[in-house]
C-alpha cells in the first residue's frame, strides 16, 4: 500500500536565501527582541524593508549599502519608501 506523506518539504536550499539576506543585511541573528510580539513585529518590518530595497533599480549597490544610503540620504530613503517616481 502506498502512503502519502502529509508533510510539506522544501527542496534543500530553498527558502534559506531570504533568511540569509536578512541575517547579512540586518544582522538578524544578533537581535535581542524577545518581549511580547516584538520579535515578530521587527521581523515583519525588516522583511518589508528588504523587499523595498530589492525592488530599487536606481542604485547598483549591495543591500547593505543601500540600507546605509537610506540612513545618509533622506531623498533616497523617500524614493525607497514611496517609489522611484517620487520627487521632493
Amino acid at each position: 500500500m502506498l502512503q502519502v506523506s502529509t508533510k510539506s518539504r522544501l527542496a534543500p536550499g530553498t527558502g534559506t536565501g531570504h533568511r540569509w539576506q536578512l541575517d547579512v543585511t540586518f544582522k538578524e541573528d544578533h537581535m535581542r527582541a524577545r518581549i511580547g510580539h516584538s520579535a515578530e513585529n521587527l521581523a515583519t518590518i525588516k522583511r518589508m524593508a528588504l523587499n523595498m530595497l530589492k525592488q530599487d533599480g536606481t542604485e547598483k549597490r549591495s543591500l547593505r549599502r543601500k540600507r546605509k544610503l537610506c540612513s545618509w540620504r533622506k531623498d533616497y530613503l523617500l524614493k525607497i519608501i514611496f517609489g522611484a517616481n517620487f520627487e521632493i
